[in-house]
């Protein structure tokens, strides 16, 4: 009897509750284009949004807004892929126009992530000789 008491209050008490948990705002797409793109990371408030859902649409370039919220469409950015260590222009050749690229990078600032070959966040004076080294192994890319 005892059993069947617990079970009714706790059943009560979730029809009670439900209604309040779900009464937050309704969050809709109410139309779409089919488009190739993605999203930026948004954030606002304890939302986030980050994730591709299609690239809005061609004409303002201002961002949609919607009361407090704030849709600008972007394209997801692939990093620069490096095959081959050394090769800093992508050509299949580790060659001289490699050391003028490995040098600008290197005197940019250090942006370039072909150019951190010691893989230690950033262009800096330990990239140089592992640079080297890879420029000298051989002169053609596998």
């Amino acid at each position: 009897m005892n059993l069947m008491r617990i079970a009714m209050t706790l059943t009560a008490t979730l029809w009670l509750v439900l209604p309040i948990a779900s009464a937050g705002p309704d969050y809709t797409i109410d139309w779409h284009t089919i488009d190739g793109g993605g999203a930026m990371h948004l954030a606002g408030g304890a939302y986030e949004l980050s994730g591709t859902i299609g690239q809005h649409d061609a004409g303002p370039t201002a961002p949609m807004v919607g009361g407090p919220y704030e849709l600008a469409g972007g394209f997801w950015v692939v990093s620069q892929i490096c095959y081959c260590p050394g090769d800093m222009n992508g050509d299949g050749i580790k060659d001289a126009r490699d050391v003028q690229k490995f040098v600008a990078c290197f005197t940019s600032g250090g942006s370039c992530q072909c150019a951190d070959v010691s893989l230690e966040s950033g262009v800096t004076l330990d990239d140089v000789p592992v640079f080297v080294e890879d420029l000298l192994s051989s002169g053609v890319c596998p």
